[in-house]
């Protein structure tokens, strides 16, 4: 099939080789005058049907080669017709020129590719009718010129004839041969299918038998496999319970020690959990009195705060009369001012009265800066009472957390107590049990000891059986490798067979 396709596409492009062909030779005479010096030496004459015949040649060329993509049936057909009118498109548009015929022998070996005596004569049958027709018609698009010679028309028409009838003869001849071969051919393929068939039956018998040697190889293969694994996995198991009994009889002597040594321990830890529920209980106590002694600290810090609240406000009234002193120190001096001032105007009889206002005027004085440090040391005392209060305040505070943290640790302690005694108590159930598990883990070692001396035995005898069944598998794997040799080469004469009834056929 891909060669066939080949062929025509290879027909495709020589059929549109013909037509590019075709078209150049219009363009180059058409509208570069390609030669015109001859032409115009003939006096032949471009006229409208000229052109005409000469567009619907090229067009007719072009149809036949557009079918050709989509006829299948009649592909050779079509083709011959585009070679055909593509010849004659080339010839008309070259205004005859006797140089422009050798495209028709071109043609003619090409359909000769087909090996068809019908396209050959087809071809030949469209040249002659358009030599014949044209020359009586229109003689400048087949002749070149008008008065051409019939008898030179009529040796282009027998060296046709005799081209077409070479390639008839010579497709024809080939066919003969062709026919002759192909019927050898048929005698000799029927006696080597005769042959083969014989074979094919030996081979399809040898290949079933084998088939069947092996799929039966397989399933005892198989078998043999799954036997081996379980008595390997046995053996394996086997291995893995001695190993692990024993561990098991170690073990349980290592938990009897140990069972001992726990009965031995139970009896200090009753003591000390004894000790602990005790502690527990004074330390309950002692947490108790601490609450107390907490909440006698809290009354006295709140005793202290209300003291230094109090303090605060007797300074601010301290403050008030201090302000009020100075105020009427600064009255004082003012008026001792204006009792100077008099004593001055008075001249010598104000003498004695300017000292005593004087001296008013200094106490004045003394008393304001007195009254300004008092104001300060009663603003320093409220600021330390500030603090103080501040500081009582947190006290307070942290009085009350640390009844809470007494509260806590009071909960805790009961709960220590109550967990030591719950201690105490499990500690005695665990004495009781651990002396029974004693006596039981005894006779659990007893039992150990002797499974262990069984599966020691097993363990032996899973290893004789394991290498008995390998040995059998072994021998099982070796017929199944012949028998998959003889089915490969059971394989290889069925190909062999195949491959040789394809060549024949």
């Amino acid at each position: 099939m891909l060669n066939n396709e080949n062929n025509k596409f290879v027909m495709q492009v020589f059929a549109g080789v013909a037509f590019f062909i075709a078209v150049i030779v219009y363009i180059l005479h058409s509208y570069f005058h390609a030669f015109n010096e001859f032409i115009l030496l003939y006096g032949v004459e471009s006229t409208a049907t000229v052109h005409v015949i000469k567009i619907l040649l090229t067009v007719l060329a072009f149809a036949c080669l557009l079918f050709t993509l989509f006829e299948k049936q009649y592909f050779q057909w079509w083709i011959t017709l585009s070679l055909t009118f593509s010849s004659m498109a080339i010839i008309a548009n070259g205004e005859g020129l006797v140089e422009y015929h050798f495209s028709i022998f071109a043609v003619i070996a090409i359909i000769a590719f087909f090996n068809s005596i019908s396209l050959i004569i087809l071809s030949t049958i469209l040249f002659a009718a358009q030599h014949l027709i044209g020359y009586f018609t229109l003689p400048q698009i087949v002749c070149g010129y008008q008065d051409y010679s019939f008898g030179l028309l009529m040796i282009h028409a027998v060296f046709l004839i005799l081209t077409s009838a070479a390639t008839i003869t010579n497709i024809y001849v080939k066919k003969k041969a062709s026919d002759a071969l192909e019927q050898e051919n048929k005698e000799q393929t029927a006696t080597v299918s005769l042959l083969i068939d014989k074979l094919k039956m030996t081979s399809t018998k040898v290949t079933s038998t084998v088939q069947e040697l092996q799929q039966r190889t397989d399933e005892y293969f198989s078998v043999s496999g799954k036997v081996t694994g379980t008595i390997e996995h046995l053996s394996e198991g086997n291995q893995s319970l001695y190993e692990k009994t024993t561990e098991s009889e170690h073990v349980i002597k290592e938990i009897i020690h140990g069972i001992q040594e726990i009965a031995s321990s139970s009896t200090t830890l009753h003591e000390i959990s004894q000790n602990n529920t005790y502690s527990a209980a004074k330390g309950n106590e002692v947490v108790q009195d601490a609450i107390i002694q907490m909440d006698k600290i809290s009354q006295s810090v709140i005793q202290s705060a209300d003291s230094i609240q109090s303090l605060a406000s007797k300074s601010n009234e301290i403050t008030t009369i201090i302000t009020l002193i100075s105020d009427i120190s600064s009255q004082t001096n003012l008026l001792a001012l204006n009792a100077a001032i008099e004593a001055a105007r008075a001249g010598e009889h104000g003498k004695g009265f300017a000292v005593v206002a004087d001296e008013v005027r200094k106490l004045a004085n003394q008393s304001e800066t007195s009254a300004k440090q008092i104001a300060a040391l009663i603003h320093e005392v409220l600021e330390e009472s500030t603090k103080a209060s501040s500081f009582i305040h947190e006290g307070q505070n942290e009085v009350k957390k640390g009844i809470d943290i007494m509260n806590t640790a009071r909960e805790t302690f009961n709960d220590i107590h109550g967990a030591a005694k719950h201690t105490e108590e499990s500690i005695e159930r665990v004495s009781s049990a651990s002396e029974e598990l004693s006596a039981g883990s005894q006779q659990v070692s007893a039992s150990i000891h002797t499974i262990n001396v069984i599966s020691n035995d097993a363990k032996e005898n899973s290893l004789i059986m394991y290498d008995q069944t390998k040995q059998q598998h072994e021998s099982i794997e070796d017929i199944k490798n012949v028998s998959t040799l003889l089915h490969n080469l059971a394989k290889d004469l069925d190909i062999l067979v195949s491959s040789t009834s394809k060549a024949t056929l």
